[in-house]
């Protein structure tokens, strides 16, 4: 083939295919650009969540029996918080005060709902709480004192590491759970039955025992008068 003929044949396919390039070009960018713009699919989907309050009175003990995903807040109101997403059902709490105890007696929330029940108070007014088959979250909490009494319960304590509680008295038995992240305490005592805690913080003073297959571990004591028998088991790094 004559060289002229091949430089035809050159300009003839390049002009032919300009078009079909450019075409496939401006569909690719298209494409991406209608993607950045809608988003991803659980972005663009996600539900309202509605938030719904409930004034509760005045009380200074606080009881929790047979409950779970419930979170205790510090807060200068005494309410609960119900959340749920929209198109879903509010969920109920039934409760009852007796004297100075406020009683959580039941929740009920569909299965999809994965919110906790939020209860707000003023923790320095409250003596103590006790927990009985429940399962529950201490967050940022800030007190003088928190005194906790758990029989067959599981505890998170989940502070930031500015927030204090001065002293932090526990009772657990029945194969109480107690597990925290690190925050401030001063002084703690502790005394644990067939239970488990995991106390990461530096404590100035503690107190308490451990028996029937207890374990406890704190991060750092420098005082201690502590107790345990020999099925126990007792950690702390200094």
């Amino acid at each position: 083939m004559k060289t002229s003929n091949i430089i035809l044949v050159s300009v003839i396919a390049s002009f032919m295919l300009t078009p079909i390039i450019g075409g496939l070009l401006q569909n690719r960018f298209l494409n991406k650009s209608k993607s950045e713009t809608q988003g991803s699919p659980e972005t663009q989907d996600s539900p309202e969540v509605l938030l719904n309050y409930i004034e509760l009175p005045d009380y200074k003990y606080l009881v929790i029996e047979d409950q779970k995903d419930i979170t205790i807040e510090t807060s200068v109101d005494n309410q609960l918080i119900l959340k749920n997403e929209e198109g879903f059902p509010t969920p109920k709490v039934d409760y009852h005060v007796n004297r100075d105890t406020l009683f959580i007696d039941d929740i009920s929330k569909s299965a999809e709902n994965k919110y906790p029940i939020i209860i707000h108070t003023p923790l320095k007014d409250v003596g103590w709480i006790e927990g009985r088959n429940s399962d529950f979250k201490i967050s940022n909490i800030s007190a003088g004192k928190l005194f906790l009494k758990l029989d067959d319960s599981k505890v998170v304590i989940s502070n930031s590491a500015e927030k204090k509680i001065r002293d932090l008295t526990i009772y657990g038995s029945n194969g109480s759970r107690i597990n925290s992240n690190s925050f401030q305490v001063d002084d703690l005592v502790i005394h644990l039955d067939h239970s488990n805690a995991s106390i990461p913080v530096s404590i100035e003073n503690l107190s308490g025992s451990l028996v029937n297959g207890s374990k406890l571990y704190v991060k750092e004591v420098n005082h201690f008068d502590f107790t345990k028998d020999k099925s126990s088991k007792f950690t702390h790094h200094n």
